[in-house]
């Protein structure tokens, strides 16, 4: 359990962040992270290039 482990938060990136992050991209990815690691806050880390991706990040519970 990662608050267990005495983490603060959960960084979580997608493909598309830089492409060096596995084959699954950020918008299928975060909302599952937010799930697995509940009531740890997720850092929404690459793939957030405008004000629409972002809302959509903040929308699944994330802090982009």
């Amino acid at each position: 359990n990662h608050k267990k482990a005495g983490l603060d938060f959960v960084v979580c990136q997608g493909s598309e962040g830089g492409g060096h992050a596995g084959e699954v991209t950020s918008m299928i990815l975060w909302p599952q992270m937010v799930d697995a690691v509940a009531p740890l806050p997720v850092l929404a880390a690459g793939g957030i290039g405008n004000g629409r991706q972002m809302l959509a990040a903040m929308g699944m519970g994330l802090n982009p």
